[in-house]
């Protein structure tokens, strides 16, 4: 059993938005999305900053048509305990934090870039366009690989 943790959440905020309806063609109706992220560390202050993003493109074309990044700040209690580079450069791959916080802060992303998505894109032409229901688990696996555990 994995140890719990408690996560924080101290700031959220939809720090870009864009509806590139210079791109629209009303001909076309599939959208595909893409998802990023970037994580940051600092550990003195015991705080994790995600940056999560969505942007939709046309199936076969690579214009954003709509895109928003969400910054996500999380505060875990002792975070150098799961850190084992104090002073050195923290990635993802050097950190310890368990599977099941990556992927609470992973589902708490998703809710959170989907809830500000709707709130931005509902006077644009994209208004009717739904954000994707995501599996926080797959998409905590494609973000931080075998860190995430079963």
């Amino acid at each position: 059993m994995q140890e719990e943790i408690r996560i924080d959440v101290l700031k959220i905020a939809d720090i870009y938005f864009a509806a590139h309806e210079e791109y629209i063609d009303i001909k076309q109706k599939q959208y595909q999305y893409q998802l990023e992220h970037q994580v940051g560390f600092n550990v003195p202050s015991n705080l994790i900053n995600i940056k999560f993003r969505i942007f939709y493109t046309y199936a076969d074309k690579n214009e954003r048509l709509l895109d928003i990044i969400v910054e996500n700040v999380f505060v875990i209690e002792n975070l150098i305990k799961y850190i084992p580079v104090p002073n050195g450069a923290v990635t993802p791959e050097n950190m310890n934090i368990p599977s099941e916080a990556l992927v609470n802060m992973t589902a708490m992303c998703i809710s959170h870039t989907r809830a500000l998505l709707c709130k931005n894109k509902g006077t644009t032409y994209f208004s009717a366009v739904n954000p994707p229901h995501l599996d926080a688990k797959a998409v905590a696996r494609n973000f931080f690989g075998d860190k995430i555990t079963d």
